[in-house]
């Protein structure tokens, strides 16, 4: 079962819609995103998982950080295409009705390939589609030729029968050439 919320916190933060904001002061290119970057850092921050079922609503906070990073994002263009490669581990701490969990899990692209991610780029927004589900946008908040740092914030608000799933937080990404 931990497992298992441990990957959907891992998939929901790839896949989930993020809020958009334009940084003026931040030029950056689809020429610039083109070539392979390191992953240095990936967070998850101030997250909250809301779920409500027959009339009860339950509150659940989280975070993640990854360690002994090992990973790649490869952009590619013509078509625009984001393949990621390698390995991390995720440190995942929940609470819930005063109770508070780590987990730590390998997410490792080798043994559960990705399939290549849709990206487009719009100002300093960048959007990623896989499989035609929510896009996920995260905003370029600093860049370099060789450093971007990306802010998303998930705000997403799931149905299923009676019940309903609200999942927040902030994601921030940090990439290195």
């Amino acid at each position: 079962m931990k497992t298992k919320i441990l990957l959907l916190l891992t998939i929901v933060t790839f896949l989930t819609s993020c809020e958009s904001n334009d940084d003026a002061n931040i030029n950056i290119t689809s020429a610039d995103l083109i070539g392979t970057w390191n992953l240095k850092q990936q967070s998850i921050e101030n997250g909250s998982m809301t779920i409500t079922s027959q009339g009860q609503t339950l509150t659940a906070t989280y975070s993640a950080l990854a360690k002994d990073i090992d990973l790649t994002y490869t952009f590619s263009e013509n078509p625009n295409k984001l393949n990621l490669n390698g390995s991390y581990n995720l440190v995942a701490t929940a609470s819930f009705l005063g109770q508070s969990e780590t987990e730590e899990e390998k997410i490792d692209t080798n043994l559960f390939p990705i399939e290549a991610i849709d990206w487009s780029l719009k100002g300093n927004t960048l959007t990623l589609i896989e499989d035609n589900d929510f896009p996920t946008v995260l905003n370029v908040v600093e860049f370099t030729d060789s450093y971007i740092k990306l802010v998303g914030e998930l705000d997403e608000t799931e149905t299923d029968g009676g019940d309903s799933y609200n999942i927040k937080a902030t994601l921030t990404v940090i990439l290195e050439k």
